[in-house]
């Protein structure tokens, strides 16, 4: 089973198969941790693995620069964050790929 996930106008494909997918309510926000695959001429391929939040995933899709339909999450594990500060959530977000990004910065130097 699957669902689509989606936010501010972005779509990322979500594979419910090894989570319990009668949690999830339309409108609602949900933290999900699993795998990023690649769809490839209908076959599937791994290719990271890390822990997505909703905002991560779309965001990951644009910055990988694949088309929405050949990119999915294999989900396996999901929890509901509505009521979260979405915006001090984002700011966080910003805070610790700018500190990622410098810190890979210094080892490079």
């Amino acid at each position: 089973s699957s669902a689509v996930l989606e936010y501010e106008g972005a779509r990322l494909l979500v594979e419910t198969s090894l989570i319990d997918a009668s949690v999830l309510m339309p409108e609602s926000l949900f933290q999900f941790i699993g795998e990023v695959h690649l769809q490839q001429s209908g076959v599937r391929s791994s290719r990271c693995r890390c822990c997505l939040t909703p905002l991560q995933a779309l965001i990951a899709a644009g910055v990988l620069a694949v088309p929405q339909h050949d990119i999915f999450l294999r989900a396996r594990v999901c929890r509901n964050i509505d009521g979260m500060d979405l915006h001090l959530f984002e700011e966080a977000l910003k805070l610790r790929r700018k500190f990622v990004t410098e810190q890979g910065q210094r080892l490079t130097t």
